[in-house]
């Protein structure tokens, strides 16, 4: 049997997190680790690598943008798939966060189920990353599940 998989996920947004964990928890093969900022989410990345970020854009103090700079500049986490999660979803924004070191980019509010798919997409590719010239998802508004 496969080690699960080991998602970090950052958002200062506590019903945001609660929503994602309802969403992953219930897969057995999938394990989420969620935090209320970018300082605690670097830190446990850099203890313990993700198979996977998933990662608020706007957040207070160390931002989404500046986490993933990190993660890009990290020995350790450079080749992690980051998913950008932001209200501001404008090609303008999404090339930013592309060029920031995004994989995917979801846009809020996003449909949950999309949200697993797009994780299990990210994994099952040949080193975790995107396809060049991979696209950014709008999956739709969230499930409310």
């Amino acid at each position: 049997m496969a080690a699960p998989l080991r998602v970090l996920h950052v958002d200062d947004d506590e019903d945001i997190r609660f929503l994602v964990e309802l969403t992953l928890d219930p897969a057995p093969d999938l394990v989420l680790s969620s935090y209320a900022s970018g300082d605690a989410a670097l830190e446990a990345a850099l203890a313990d690598p993700p198979d996977l970020a998933l990662i608020d854009v706007m957040m207070p103090g160390l931002d989404g943008i500046s986490l993933a700079t990190a993660f890009r500049t990290s020995e350790t986490l450079s080749e992690v798939p980051i998913v950008f999660v932001t209200a501001k979803a404008y090609p303008e924004e999404v090339a930013r966060l592309r060029a920031c070191g995004a994989d995917e980019v979801l846009t809020k509010p996003f449909d949950l189920t999309a949200l697993e798919e797009v994780i299990r997409g990210l994994l099952s590719t040949p080193e975790g990353r995107t396809p060049p010239g991979g696209s950014a998802s709008s999956p739709g508004p969230a499930a409310g599940r």
